[in-house]
């Protein structure tokens, strides 16, 4: 075939002054072609990856990210490693020996501390034992939550305990192997730990904190994930529980990141913690002159009304005051969820409102002066 060639690509390549031991031809079939295609592989391989993860439901997920920025570093190893392997075919030189020597490259420790031996690819293969057992760990506790859940026996506290036992143990046991099996000795490391922890013990102090009442909340659950609580005057739901913080949405839909070391020092409102139920409480302002029986059997008779109201439970209807200018009521309602608690507050303030008004009753301002003209 080469004769039907014109002379330009059967002679030797030539750049400058510098000839090539190969062919025009042979440099476009054996090095030029493989490379485009190893090119291609590497964007084609790359994007599946990409699409698989977002079809799985990792895409906003750290470890979605992790993953894919894992393999698309695999992929440009590999396409480097085979890049070399073209360019060593293409000008005749030995690939075994530079196999070799990427193999040597990759696996020369750059950290040798007695048994502790770290290289490259002990790097690169740390990576998915990490991934695969955070995964691990993510699945096991699902499937203790799916056990659980069928036992309905079983209370939040003891449930939500046996998740994170079930997740961070799984998690710690699968790196211990896989750790193990890299030839990694944790003996070695928590002696290496323990003389770096005398010089960055004062600024990891935060962070062990955090850690320590992480530990401490999974065991003893003074909160829980799903719990509505107040901290630091915002009330909302634990959305989640992580080593180092914890993770509450407030009623306006506000993400907040509250450090765990917070919520173990501080003191924490758990509205749920015996459960959903809550009684809460509204006011109104009659005046002196009005026919108290009346007021309180027209507030009771509209609370009866509230369609949040626990089945059985009357409300409780008090004078709590006496104001310079009206009597102060205080109604309190038992509800039947805890998310009700501000259309039930909002529903009694509205409908004492418009009863008061069908039977005549004065409300009285949160602010009023009566003056009166006394005639001597």
């Amino acid at each position: 075939m080469k004769e039907y060639l014109p002379d330009f690509f059967t002679n030797n390549l030539v750049m400058g002054d510098k000839t090539f031991p190969i062919t025009v031809l042979d440099f476009l079939l054996k090095f030029c072609l493989p490379f485009l295609i190893t090119v291609f592989l590497y964007f084609y391989f790359t994007h599946k990856t990409k699409k698989q993860i977002y079809k799985i439901n990792f895409k906003n997920s750290s470890t979605g990210k992790l993953i894919y920025k894992f393999l698309k570093l695999i992929y440009l190893l590999i396409f480097l490693v085979l890049f070399w392997i073209i360019t060593a075919y293409t000008l005749n030189m030995p690939i075994k020996g530079h196999l070799q020597i990427i193999y040597d490259l990759f696996n020369t420790p750059f950290i040798a501390t007695g048994s502790i031996n770290i290289s490259v690819l002990t790097i690169i293969l740390a990576v998915p034992i990490f991934v695969i057992s955070s995964l691990l760990g993510k699945f096991i506790s699902s499937m203790v939550k799916k056990s659980c859940d069928e036992k309905t026996h079983i209370n939040e506290s003891y449930r939500f305990r046996m998740e994170k036992i079930a997740q961070y143990g799984t998690t710690i046991v699968l790196m211990f192997i896989g750790f193990t099996l890299l030839g990694i000795n944790f003996s070695s490391i928590a002696v290496i730990l323990g003389a770096f922890g005398i010089g960055i013990g004062f600024g990891l102090q935060t962070v062990i904190s955090n850690i320590s009442a992480g530990l401490v909340i999974f065991f003893t659950s003074p909160i829980r994930e799903g719990d509505r609580i107040t901290v630091g005057g915002e009330e909302g739901y634990v959305t989640k529980i992580n080593t180092i913080s914890t993770i509450v949405t407030t009623l306006m839909e506000e993400t907040i990141i509250v450090p765990n070391s917070q919520l173990i020092s501080d003191r924490i409102f758990n509205h749920t913690y015996n459960g959903n139920e809550i009684c809460i409480e509204n006011f109104a302002r009659v005046d002196y002159d009005c026919d108290i029986d009346k007021v309180i059997k027209v507030l009771k008779d509209t609370i009866l009304r509230l369609p949040y109201i626990m089945p059985g439970k009357e409300p409780d209807v008090r004078v709590s005051e006496f104001k310079e200018s009206c009597l102060l009521m205080v109604i309190y309602t038992d509800i039947t969820d805890i998310k009700y608690k501000g259309k039930a507050k909002a529903w009694i303030n509205l409908e004492i409102l418009r009863a008061f008004r069908e039977n005549d009753i004065q409300m009285v301002p949160v602010s009023r002066t009566d003056v009166r003209m006394l005639n001597r």
